[in-house]
Order: structure tokens, then C-alpha cells, then sequence
């Protein structure tokens, strides 16, 4: 049905207000993959290692790679020159960020949680979405399929006549890469650390490449339907279900009230979710100013949180699922522990030092125009 879908585009720019970390899946050995270049550190690019360097690396056994790359430290290429500042031993173990920072598909599926939240908070009583939520989710099947009766219900309907699949509202969405603007100091290895609340006992941490600063520029299309009505086709317009999956996302401008609503609500589950905690009092008054600046205004920028370690409710509804349907969320929360062979909660909170204080990570600012 290409004739009666038109483009409409929107430039989104993402701004980091805490370090934001989206892993590309690798991570770097120190002293091996990263090497210390002074108060900063490179990220060996070894497809552009000079022969001579090449030779004498084939030439040791295994255990010494490390000491000889160390010794070529000031001629070794780098892919990247991030900011380090704190001393690491050879061997740490990091997470490489992302290729594109933060790829447009990783900013998609956010975009697609944030509509879904905003769909079933907008159902109205609290009995109406537990009836959803119970005949749209299924805890006992696998955990990767749980959700499908949920996004059937939210954003897909049958192809039109003998067809298989489904058509989807979110193949009217198109969200490139970036354009990456990022200063000198705005790459940076940073600890992010894993809390059990309220004691704030540290449990864990992972050393990554985050992104402290900078702008990340995005164009995103959404594919809509002509306003002419004579430039629909019969065949689509005899199948009223499909059109109405593949204009969702031009409705009232949903997807920025989407954003909005869901970023809030993260801000003020973070909020009360840390309130008395001595050791995070800086932090909630970062959130409150977040609360202030993104909720309480009209604007066409919102808060939002993606990337690694930001928790369960960035990335699912679970939230909407334990405030309406306690019952439900337990048989899901059991069935995630059965999968992962460890606890599926919200008892711990992932921190970073950032600016000399303890903050959450992934929190950034959308603007779309």
C-alpha cells in the first residue's frame, strides 16, 4: 500500500545528563585492547597496527602479548582516545560502548516501551488495564514470547486478505544513527556500580566506556497516511484494522506525550524509590530538578533513560504490571528468576560517581522538532 503513505520527519537530538553506556557486546582487555596514553586512554585499532609491531606480537607466547603491546604504547593507532581517570591494573575488563553511541535502533525501542506504557496508562481504571494485562501476557510461557499478546494487542493486526503475519505500527517509524557531536573529555571509562537499597551495599560493578556529553542528532520518519482521501487505495481502505495499526503513531502527536509520560513516571519511581537514603540526597535533588524542568513545563524536549543498568522499568511496562496487577507481576517475577537462575527485581540501583556524586545512569534529554 505505498501509494497512500507519505513521510513525516523530525529531527530528535539526545543530550546526556548522566553517563549513558550502550554496550556493543565486546568488551576491552586493559593493558591489551586499552592502553594508557597519559590522564587518557586508547583504544588500540589493530587492523591499522604497523607490520613491525604486527611481526613482533607473532613472535612471543601468550602471557607476554600484554607487556610487549605496553612497551608500543605511544605508536599504537587508536580507534578512540577516551578520558580516563582512575588507575587500572592490567587485565580490567570493559565494556566497549556502541559503534554509533546510542543507535537509532537502541532509541526505537525505547520509543515503542514509552507508546506501549502510554497506551495502557491512558485505559483509564485500574480494573480495565488489569484485564488486558491478564489476557495479553503470559507468564508461563518463554520469557522472550511473553509479551507478544501485549504487542498484538497495542500495535499489530493481520495483513490484509490471504496474507500472512501481522502489519505493525512501528514499521511507520524510521530512526537513523546519529550524527555524533562529542567534545574531547565527553568519552570516558567510568565504574558503574550495582547498590542493594536502602543500605547501600555495593554488590557489583562494571567498568564501560560511557558518554558524559555532547549532542547525538537523529531523523526520524514516521510514515503516514495521505490526508486525501482519493489517493487511498481500495484494497486498503477495505481493511480498516490495518490502517488504523499504521497511523497509530501520527495521532495527537503520540509519540513525544509517549516520551513524556513514561520519562516522568521513571523520574518519580526513582524518586520515592530513594527518598531517605543519606547517601543519595544530592541525587534526588538532581531528579527533582529533572522533575521540575521536563514535567512541569510545556516543551518539546522530555527525560528519558536508555542504555545499560537502568533497570527493568526503562525497558518493559513491568511498572504499569505492579501497579494494577500485583499477582501478575509475582508469577512474572518468579518465572524470570526460573530463567535467569537469579533474582528479577527492583532491589538494587545502579550509580555512577559523576561530577563528585553518586547519580543514576542513563538519564538524558530528548528534543524533538
Amino acid at each position: 500500500m505505498p501509494r497512500d503513505l507519505v513521510y513525516k520527519s523530525y529531527i530528535l537530538k539526545l543530550r546526556p545528563l548522566t553517563p549513558i553506556h550502550v554496550w556493543s557486546g565486546r568488551r576491552l582487555v586493559y593493558g591489551l585492547d586499552m592502553i594508557k596514553h597519559g590522564d587518557r586512554a586508547c583504544i588500540v585499532d589493530f587492523e591499522k597496527l604497523p607490520q613491525d609491531i604486527i611481526d613482533r606480537l607473532l613472535g612471543v607466547e601468550a602471557e607476554e602479548i600484554t607487556k610487549v603491546v605496553e612497551s608500543y604504547a605511544s605508536a599504537l593507532p587508536c580507534s578512540e582516545d577516551v578520558k580516563l581517570t582512575t588507575s587500572l591494573p592490567s587485565g580490567t575488563q570493559i565494556n566497549e560502548l556502541a559503534k554509533h553511541v546510542v543507535p537509532g535502533s537502541s532509541l526505537k525501542g525505547y520509543t515503542r516501551t514509552a507508546v506501549m506504557y502510554a497506551m495502557l496508562k491512558g485505559l483509564g481504571p485500574v480494573n480495565g488495564v488489569r484485564k488486558v494485562l491478564s489476557s495479553a501476557v503470559n507468564p508461563a510461557t518463554d520469557p522472550k514470547n511473553m509479551s507478544q499478546g501485549l504487542e498484538g494487542y497495542s500495535f499489530r493486526a493481520p495483513r490484509p486478505g490471504k496474507q500472512r503475519g501481522f502489519v505493525d505500527s512501528f514499521q511507520q517509524l524510521i530512526v537513523s544513527d546519529p550524527i555524533v557531536s562529542l567534545g574531547q573529555d565527553c568519552l570516558s571509562v567510568e565504574k558503574f556500580e550495582v547498590y542493594e537499597l536502602p543500605a547501600m551495599v555495593k554488590i557489583a560493578s562494571q567498568y564501560v566506556v560511557a558518554v558524559l556529553c555532547g549532542e547525538l542528532t537523529y531523523n526520524m520518519k514516521i510514515l503516514v497516511k495521505s490526508i486525501e482521501p482519493n489517493n487511498i487505495t481500495p484494497p486498503a481502505s477495505k481493511y480498516p484494522q490495518v490502517l488504523e495499526r499504521l497511523a497509530l503513531l501520527q495521532k495527537n502527536n503520540i509519540v513525544l506525550k509517549s516520551l513524556k509520560t513514561f520519562g516522568c513516571d521513571l523520574v518519580k519511581y526513582e524518586i520515592e524509590r530513594v527518598k531517605g537514603v543519606r547517601r543519595l540526597e544530592q541525587y534526588i535533588q538532581l531528579l527533582e530538578e529533572f522533575a521540575k524542568r521536563y514535567c512541569e513545563q510545556q516543551t518539546n524536549c522530555v527525560i528519558a533513560r536508555i542504555g545499560y543498568m537502568t533497570g527493568l522499568r526503562s525497558k518493559t511496562v513491568i511498572g504499569i504490571v505492579k501497579s494494577v496487577d500485583s499477582a501478575l507481576y509475582n508469577k512474572i517475577r518468579e518465572r524470570m528468576k526460573q530463567q535467569l537462575k537469579h533474582e528479577w527485581d527492583e532491589l538494587t540501583i545502579k550509580l555512577v560517581n559523576f561530577s563528585g556524586k553518586l547519580v543514576g545512569v542513563g538519564w538524558c534529554e530528548l528534543c524533538l522538532s
